[in-house]
């Protein structure tokens, strides 16, 4: 088992990318795009470009979901997958132009010429992330990809998610043209969890094509991932449940805001 994200996944969200946007909360975008907006206003000190708009470097983008509702509020967005289906369809429905584009990368491992305003890592990117060396890494790489008095806002699935929601879990969703299984099981021991994702997606015929991703993500106490924050040179200036939007999964989502020093 290797250290990065795309290594770790089959067809790295390949598969899911024509079904991704159907199988996730509208509601999540809205409120991280409203929380992530508040964060950036409240506590940006970089200020490098006035006159400009903020950039955004938006790290596992996926469909870029959140990047469109980022744009929509006046920031200039750069959105990076490792899957190139995730990309195209971001790509496809968003378009590529000054203020949205769109690059294939490791979200562990990229190297981008620019710096910018703040970072976003969000739908518990981060857990992807296996070994704390690791996640140490792509810490340090953020930080050398934001100006100074820049922030990083990214969210991940805390413990009390995997102990109390991931072990031996299992749901099932059909919809009109595909049905999706979807698979869990967290492992106290290795703190690791595994996850199958089967697609059976009605063809012409009236039967089903097959199409399955395994995936692994890692708990990460907030303990831990304070300290490596710190470790790399980040003030934490903010920590909350999912993005502050009402009771139910706060302690099932953390969100921390960190900013780099001026």
């Amino acid at each position: 088992m290797s250290n990065n994200m795309a290594d770790d996944m089959i067809n790295g969200y390949d598969s899911l990318a024509p079904y991704y946007d159907r199988l996730q909360d509208a509601a999540y975008y809205r409120g991280a795009a409203k929380y992530i907006d508040g964060q950036i206003k409240a506590h940006l000190q970089s200020g490098t470009h006035p006159g400009d708009a903020p950039r955004v470097l938006d790290v596992a983008c996926g469909t870029g979901r959140l990047a469109e509702l980022l744009r929509r509020r006046g920031y200039s967005l750069t959105g990076i997958d490792s899957s190139e289906q995730m990309l195209g369809y971001a790509a496809g429905r968003y378009g590529m132009r000054a203020d949205m584009r769109w690059l294939p990368g490791d979200m562990t491992r990229f190297k981008l010429p620019e710096l910018y305003d703040a970072a976003v890592c969000c739908t518990d990117s981060v857990n992807y992330i296996l070994q704390p060396d690791a996640l140490r890494g792509f810490f340090m790489n953020i930080s050398r990809h934001l100006l100074a008095g820049g922030l990083f806002i990214f969210d991940v699935n805390t413990p009390a998610k995997f102990r109390e929601q991931l072990r031996n879990y299992c749901s099932c969703r059909r919809f009109d043209d595909f049905t999706c299984v979807w698979s869990a099981d967290f492992n106290a021991r290795t703190r690791l969890c595994e996850y199958e994702i089967l697609l059976f997606i009605e063809n012409e015929a009236g039967s089903y094509d097959l199409r399955e991703e395994k995936h692994v993500q890692r708990e990460y106490a907030p303990a831990e991932l304070e300290k490596t924050a710190r470790s790399c040179g980040f003030e934490i200036v903010n920590m909350t449940g999912n993005y502050d939007m009402g009771v139910r999964d706060r302690k099932y989502r953390m969100c921390y805001t960190l900013r780099k020093p001026v």
